[in-house]
C-alpha cells in the first residue's frame, strides 16, 4: 500500500513538472521580428533625417543620430524622416495604459 502511494505521488511530481516545463517552453518564445518594407522614394530636399541605429556614431546624411526608436520619434515634431537600420530594438516604453516598443503621435516618413 505504501509503495503504490509513493509510485503514484511520484507520477504525480513527475507529470506536474513536465507539464511546467511544457508550459515555460511554450510561453519563454522569441517575439518574430518585424520588417518595414522598403521605401524607394527620393528623400525631401529640405526636412531632418534622423537615424536609429543599435550602435551609436556618426552616419553621413543624417541629422541626429539615436539608439532607440521611440527616442527619434520624440525628438521629431512632424515630417521628418527616421530611418531605422536592421537591428534588434528591445526597448519598451509605456504611455497611459499602453506598453509598445515605438508610439508615434507626429506625422513622419
Amino acid at each position: 500500500m505504501q509503495k503504490q502511494r509513493f509510485l503514484n505521488l511520484t507520477g504525480a511530481v513527475a507529470v506536474g513538472l513536465g507539464l511546467s516545463l511544457a508550459l515555460l517552453w511554450l510561453l519563454g518564445g522569441k517575439a518574430t521580428p518585424v520588417t518595414a518594407a522598403r521605401d524607394h522614394r527620393p528623400l525631401r530636399a529640405s526636412g531632418d533625417v534622423y537615424c536609429v541605429t543599435p550602435v551609436s556614431g556618426s552616419y553621413p546624411g543624417c541629422t541626429q543620430v539615436f539608439t532607440s526608436v521611440q527616442y527619434a520619434v520624440d525628438s521629431a515634431t512632424g515630417g521628418e524622416i527616421i530611418k531605422v537600420a536592421a537591428g534588434t530594438y528591445t526597448d519598451i516604453h509605456q504611455r497611459g495604459n499602453i506598453t509598445q516598443v515605438v508610439y508615434v503621435d507626429v506625422p513622419l516618413t
